[in-house]
């Protein structure tokens, strides 16, 4: 029905909107200038040590990288919004898969690794390797985005290597907020599982009841797990 159809296009419209426009935003500035993250942009002006050091300036074309990037995670922020009103709705009424809820996790992960990029191209050290501050001087575009995706996948997930860490007070920020989604994701999946597995015990039950032929039985058990589907 009517529900079917908005959760069609909600979920998997809203994943695979999310995502294109996280890979949008990485290939655009890697299109404007592949090394506007790192020292080949002859930025960094050496001291008597010979180590780089960042002098603060920023790029000629950086005003274009982030009001572009801006743009894009506003449209997918607004994306990963509007499905997860739509799943929190679908929760309240007992209406929730877990087929939604995987789709809207992964694009509130790509949404955060989107967020994390954008702050890079503002601050290249927000988003480094564990005590390797200077490590973004060597870094390139499809490198930074990369890395950023792999600090959202860490986070989201609740794993935390701890060889990537946030460099920056708002990738701290944000980080402390994904900890804080993630673990709502995963009480939500689990508090659906558990109630899409009660509801077939009681369709058991009651088909046991009725002296239903267990071929029949058999048969509406798998139509049952297409809920998973």
């Amino acid at each position: 029905g009517w529900h079917a159809s908005l959760a069609l296009v909600c979920y998997t419209g809203g994943m695979s909107v999310s995502i294109l426009l996280e890979v949008l935003m990485v290939v655009s500035v890697y299109l404007i200038n592949p090394a506007y993250f790192g020292a080949k942009k002859g930025e960094h002006h050496h001291k008597g040590d010979g180590k780089g050091q960042n002098d603060g300036s920023y790029p000629e074309d950086a005003g274009l990288v982030i009001s572009l990037c801006a743009v894009i995670q506003c449209i997918a922020c607004g994306m990963v919004i509007f499905a997860t009103i739509q799943i929190a709705r679908d929760f309240r009424s007992n209406l929730s898969q877990p087929g939604n809820m995987f789709k809207v996790f992964f694009a509130t992960l790509s949404a955060f690794a989107g967020a994390y990029f954008l702050i890079c191209t503002v601050d290249q050290s927000s988003i480094v390797r564990t005590g390797m501050e200077d490590d973004f001087e060597q870094a390139d575009v499809l490198i930074m985005g990369i890395r950023c995706l792999y600090f959202s996948t860490a986070t989201m997930t609740g794993v935390g290597f701890g060889d990537v860490v946030a460099n920056h007070w708002a990738a701290v920020t944000l980080s402390s907020l994904q900890m804080l989604v993630g673990m709502i994701y995963n009480v939500g999946f689990f508090v659906i599982c558990l109630h899409q597995f009660r509801e077939r015990n009681q369709i058991l039950a009651e088909l046991s009841r009725s002296n239903i032929r267990p071929r029949r039985a058999r048969t509406l058990w798998g139509a049952m797990g297409r809920v998973f589907k």
